[in-house]
């Protein structure tokens, strides 16, 4: 149980309120998981034992928010090389400029295509987490992209069972390996944006 491995904050940061995620969907223009929407309500904004980081609609900082990484609403034009332009920095811009350097490296497309990426978080060795959305959000595996040339992780289980099976040590090899570092922590195993040392 993730509630027990990392308790949440007494005062999460820009956890948003569960009747705001209708709004959020609307402007995505899907529904998203029900254990990360959970997760955010719980949670807000901060990091996983000083390694992994969720995107959050709600957060204040646009480097850190859900739909800002997604291109909503922000998106720029077509590209006749690259298509839909994504917000410079984003997470989609990111990979959509290395997808065109390496297309044999990257073959997933990207949101809002079918079957595409959407931006879930990353880790703070430079690597990208993904969902694939598929038919239902609930089964969208998490799709993990390392800094380099590593090779692509694909988890298919839900972000919070991820979670919990990473910080429990149930899963050493997650993070190109570096995930086995970061786990039986005695400082709080979520800290809080206000916490977090680097900035976000």
């Amino acid at each position: 149980n993730l509630i027990k491995i990392a308790p949440p904050p007494g005062f999460p940061v820009d956890a948003g309120e569960p009747k705001q995620w209708d709004e959020i969907e609307r402007e995505l223009g899907t529904v998203l998981p029900a254990d990360y929407k959970l997760l955010i309500n719980l949670y807000g904004r901060g990091e996983f034992n000083d390694l992994f980081y969720l995107f959050n609609p709600f957060s204040s900082s646009k480097r850190m928010n859900l739909l800002w990484h997604a291109g909503i609403p922000d998106c720029f034009a077509e590209d006749e090389e690259l298509g839909r332009l994504y917000p410079i920095g984003s997470a989609l811009e990111r990979y959509q400029l290395f997808r065109a350097e390496n297309p044999d490296l990257l073959p997933f497309p990207l949101f809002p295509e079918p079957r595409g990426l959407l931006p879930l978080g990353g880790n703070t060795n430079g690597g990208s987490a993904y969902w694939q959305m598929k038919v239902k959000a609930n089964d969208w595996p998490l799709i993990f992209i390392p800094h380099g040339l590593e090779p692509i992780e694909q988890h298919t289980m839900p972000v919070v069972e991820f979670l919990a099976r990473w910080l429990s040590g149930g899963m050493p090899n997650c993070f190109n390996g570096a995930g086995k570092h970061f786990v039986n922590r005695t400082d709080p195993v979520f800290q809080p944006v206000e916490r977090m040392g680097i900035s976000k």
